[in-house]
Parts: structure tokens; sequence; C-alpha cells
């Protein structure tokens, strides 16, 4: 008995697979003979934009296939999530273009039968953001159908879709995203008036920020020295966001309240902006606050994916050459000091992209800040010969002469240096000098002779 049931069984299963068998093999063929005219598809029928009118099943087969290749190598799809953008991989598609010719409606257009693995959808949102896959995080069948909407009518080009537009609670809780303070005491007051006046700016979304702008009708109210400080201040902690910075000045020697790397100059008259832009599609708000004799600046918004921090690497510094001026004033081989003069510096600010776990994505060269030596320069009377060290690479003859230097630099876009030349006198000849300049005694170590004057 167990036997007949068991056979009962075998043969009811091998009809089953014949019946499908028959069915994918021969389907086609039956379509083919029953709906399609001896003239192929009527006038009108069209799929995914291929006129298929007047085709045989299996030329229109050829005709879609051959479409769908030329989509496949002239178009991509991008994924867009807050400052992260990554390329959708076209190949997940899965295209059913039997499926599409048996259920074409003739004389009309149609679409073809597309469809996407759910679980690799899932692994590319993860890959983006894990909080995009968070249950009840994020519409998927919505997004699903986004791009199914796309490959099924082989659109053409270049297309970005916005993941941001599918998250589920669209509106994530602002956060203080950046900030930093300022000593700001020699200037105290300025800075407290300017708190006053701009307490809360609001950047929109892909809107740049000027600090020429902001100020507007009251552009000449503030002395440059204070903007530059509020400058400043603003610049370090636009560094720690993902905004580009568009326009910085620095000056030619970095001021006492700036740290190397942090300085941002601003000149009214000149057009010396401190401009930066807001890639994102949020807006965010720079609030100023003062903290006894500091500046508080804060940048909020709702969060990024990265976290960004600032590297300040390659710090170089230079002597200054040493510059002797004949003062008829001075006796033989007397010296006064008339300037210490500075140490030129270089340094290089790099912005990191930091991951969840810590991995740096991303690093990149924002500024290569430069500020030259300032001589260091000693008044001089006769000095004899005999007692004369000359170097030519470090010191330079100078007799009733202005060494004029002043230059701003820029760094715009992509954080290169621009000089821009002003002139500033920063040595002094006595008016009373009538020696010749072959008298003028010149030594690199003026300070160790035994005569010279502080």
């Amino acid at each position: 008995m167990k036997n007949v049931q068991g056979a009962k069984v075998f043969i009811a299963i091998m009809v089953t697979t014949a019946f499908i068998f028959s069915f994918s093999h021969f389907g086609a063929k039956a379509y083919e003979n029953l709906f399609l005219s001896s003239n192929g598809y009527e006038d009108g029928t069209s799929i995914a934009g291929v006129d298929i009118s007047g085709m045989s099943f299996d030329k229109a087969l050829q005709a879609i296939g051959d479409a769908q290749g030329e989509w496949l190598k002239s178009t991509t799809i991008s994924l867009k999530y807050k400052e992260k953008t990554v390329d959708f991989d076209t190949n997940l598609f899965v295209f059913r273009f039997q499926d599409s010719l048996q259920s074409v409606s003739t004389g009309t257009k149609n679409g073809l039968t597309v469809s996407l693995n759910q679980d690799e959808l899932r692994s590319i949102l993860n890959s983006i953001a894990s909080d995009l896959v968070q249950e009840g995080a994020f519409y998927l069948t919505k997004w699903n159908d986004s791009l199914l909407a796309i490959a099924s009518q082989l659109e053409h080009g270049n297309h970005e879709i916005d993941l941001q537009n599918f998250v589920v609670n669209n509106m994530e809780e602002e956060v203080i995203l950046s900030d930093t303070t300022l000593d700001v005491k020699e200037d105290k007051d300025n800075v407290a008036n300017w708190v006053q006046h701009f307490p809360l700016i609001e950047v929109g979304k892909e809107q740049t920020f000027s600090m020429l702008d902001i100020l507007g009708e009251q552009e000449g109210i503030y002395a440059d020295r204070t903007l530059s400080m509020v400058a400043t201040a603003l610049h370090q902690a636009v560094l720690s966001t993902n905004f580009t910075i568009a326009e910085r000045f620095t000056s030619n020697e970095l001021p006492a309240f700036a740290t190397l790397g942090y300085e941002a100059r601003i000149n009214q008259s000149k057009k010396m902006d401190y401009r930066f832009y807001n890639p994102n599609d949020t807006a965010y708000k720079i609030q100023f606050k003062m903290v006894e004799d500091k500046l508080y600046v804060s940048i909020t918004g709702v969060p990024f994916i990265y976290q960004y921090n600032v590297e300040l690497s390659d710090k170089e510094s230079f002597k200054p050459k040493t510059v002797l001026q004949f003062d008829a004033l001075l006796g033989f081989n007397e010296y006064k000091l008339i300037s210490n003069g500075a140490d030129g510096l270089l340094i290089k600010v790099y912005r990191n992209a930091l991951d969840t776990e810590g991995a740096t994505v991303k690093k990149e060269l924002i500024s290569e800040d430069f500020y030259p030596p300032v001589y260091r320069v000693f008044a001089t009377g006769l000095v004899e010969e005999d007692e004369t060290i000359i170097d030519s690479d470090t010191v330079e003859e100078t007799e009733n002469t202005e060494n004029n230097t002043d230059s701003e630099t820029e760094t715009e876009n992509s954080g290169e240096q621009n000089a821009d030349s002003g002139t500033s006198e920063n040595t002094t000849n006595s008016s009373n000098s009538t020696t010749n300049s072959t008298n003028t005694k010149v030594e690199t170590n003026p300070s160790s002779n035994t005569n010279m004057q502080k």
C-alpha cells in the first residue's frame, strides 16, 4: 500500500515538472502564435522607449536587450546622504525581458519588468550610514520604487538620489558640531559690540557666508582688527566642519591674538573678506557669545556623517637677516638695536574626515600659511675694517634707504597662497647721514661688540 502511494506522489511530481518545463520552453512561442499578428506587434507598441511595432517576439527581445546594454554603458546612479555620495551599481538590476514582452499591452507604451534584491539594498544603506537600516527609520520600498522607475524606462544620463528624502523622521535633532574660543582681551569692548549686533547668523543650505556681506551698511563701523579677531575665531570653528573655504587672507606677521594656522584677516578698504560655502542640504547656525575676555563661537545643526578634525603639520621656521644702517650720531664700532625682527613661519593645515570607528576616510590640505621673516635692524656708526665680519648670505648693507615690505596672503577655494602687496616702512635711517657707502661696515653678530648700545 505504501509503495502505491509513493508511486502516485512520484508521478505527480514528474507531471508537474514536465508542465513547468514545457511552459517555460514553449510559452514564448505560444504567446507569439496566440497574441501577435502575422505582421508582429501592433503599431505604437513600445517598451522602455524601444519601438517594437511590427517586430516578432524574438526580434523585440533582441531590440530591448540591445537597448538595455546601451543604457548600462551610458547611465550612472549616485546615492547622496548628507556629505557622502556613493555610486549605485546598475548591474544590481534584474531585467526580465520575456516577462516584459509577455505582459505587454499592444499599441501602447510599456515599461520593462525589473526587480532588485532587498537584502542588497539594505547592505548598501548600511555601508552609507548605519542609522538608515534601523527599524522604522527608512522608507525602503519607496526608495526601491524610485530606483526601478529609472531602470524600467531605461532613462539615460546621470541620476542622483538624495536618501534624505526617504528618511522616516527627516527632522533630526540639532547639535553643536564645532566650537572654539579666542582671547580678545585687547579689544574686548569692540568684539562685545559685534556679538550684540550679530549674536546668531544662519547659513542656508548650499549658501556662501561672507563677513563683509554680513556687515552690510555697518561696514566701516568696526575696526579691521576687531573683524579679524571675529573671523579668526570663526575660521577655527569652520575648519572642523565640511564647509568649503572660499576666501581667506593672512597678515604679513602673525597677530598676537591668533594661533599659527588659524588666522583670518579682514581689511575693509582692500575688500579682504572671509568667505565659506555650506555644501549641505540643510542650514546651519553660527552663534557668537562673550565669555569674560573670550569670544565663543559655535556651529549648530544636524549631525554630519563624518567627524572632522584639524591637523597642523610640517611646521618650519626661518631665521631673519640682520640689517645694519649707518647713523652719523653713533661713534666707531657703536651699535644700537632698532628692531628685534621675527622668525619666518610656515605650516600646513589639513582637515581629516573620520568615520564612526575613528578611521580616516579623507585627508584634505586646506592651506599652507606662510609668514616671512622680519629683518633684525641695528644702527651703527663707522666700523674699523679689521673688526668687521661681512657675510653676504645673512647681512644686507643699507644707507639712507627704506626697506618697504608688506604683503598679505590669500587662501581662496583650493587653499593656495597669493600675495597682495602694500607698503610699510620697516627700517629707518638718520636724515643727517652723509658718509660715503664705502665707509659703511656690516657684521652678522653685532651684539658681540662691546661698544653696542641697546
